[in-house]
């Protein structure tokens, strides 16, 4: 396993090298926006995410936790510590036993090292079009498939609005709102899962520009997405054909 942790740490380095050639310094995109602090997510069914995400005096990221309660159960994901040097964002998780090696070039991530005692290593590759992510590859290995696999495909039209949405397990259509996303928060049902520190961290790219007011999954069922805003916390309420309510709050700096 130190073996296998040294390679990944020695690639690291020379993708780092390659890339400071290459960078503007790690300055994150989002220099201009409402950093957002928390997120509370409650689902029909009771389930219910909380996230809860730190900042230090110069609005880097510093820590991210996501807690997540269903049937009476707690489940974790966080990061307990972030080394920032140069283009090189390292991310612990050490709850799981996971190192994030993120490779920055002009604030945006053009790949991902993640190591693990349990789930091995894997690695992803970040494309953009205008700052925004439109893909993301993952190649896991060991109990995993080393074939390069497609976990994100995001779509928007030419005005910058998302239109569209997939992953391993969900697709999506969107119509978009005449509203701007201000505040440029990661709005559902986008989840970047493992990559959303690295989204908060400000380099994973820029959001839509623009609200969503409605949503079609591939089965054909219909959400329609409602917002109010006061003070500091955006409430997003979604609702889907069955009158069923899931909502989003987010509060921000």
């Amino acid at each position: 396993m130190n073996r296998r942790l040294n390679i990944v740490k020695n690639t690291g380095l020379l993708l780092s090298a390659i890339f400071l050639l290459m960078a503007c310094g790690n300055k994150s995109i989002f220099s201009d926006a409402k950093r957002v602090k928390n997120i509370s997510v409650l689902y029909p069914d009771s389930t219910s995410i909380n996230t809860k995400i730190v900042y230090n005096s110069d609005g880097r990221m510093v820590q991210f936790e996501e807690v997540t309660e269903k049937n009476g159960s707690v489940s974790t994901f966080a990061i307990d510590s972030i080394l920032y040097k140069g283009d090189t964002v390292v991310m612990y998780d050490y709850n799981n036993n996971r190192t994030f090696y993120y490779f920055v070039s002009e604030g945006l991530a053009l790949e991902c090292y993640m190591t693990s005692e349990k789930e091995g290593t894997s690695s992803a590759l970040f494309h953009y079009i205008d700052f925004a992510p439109i893909r993301i590859y993952e190649t896991r290995s060991l109990s995993f498939s080393n074939k390069q696999d497609t976990v994100f495909h995001i779509q928007y039209n030419e005005k910058g609005a998302l239109v569209g949405f997939r992953d391993r397990y969900n697709k999506y259509s969107f119509t978009p709102s005449q509203e701007k996303n201000k505040d440029r928060l990661l709005l559902p049902p986008i989840h970047y899962g493992v990559y959303t520190p690295a989204y908060y961290a400000g380099i994973i790219g820029k959001t839509s520009a623009y609200l969503i007011d409605h949503s079609t999954s591939a089965s054909g069922e219909k959400n329609s997405y409602d917002y109010t805003t006061q003070n500091n916390e955006t409430t997003v309420t979604m609702t889907n054909e069955r009158n069923e309510i899931t909502t989003y709050t987010y509060r921000t700096e």
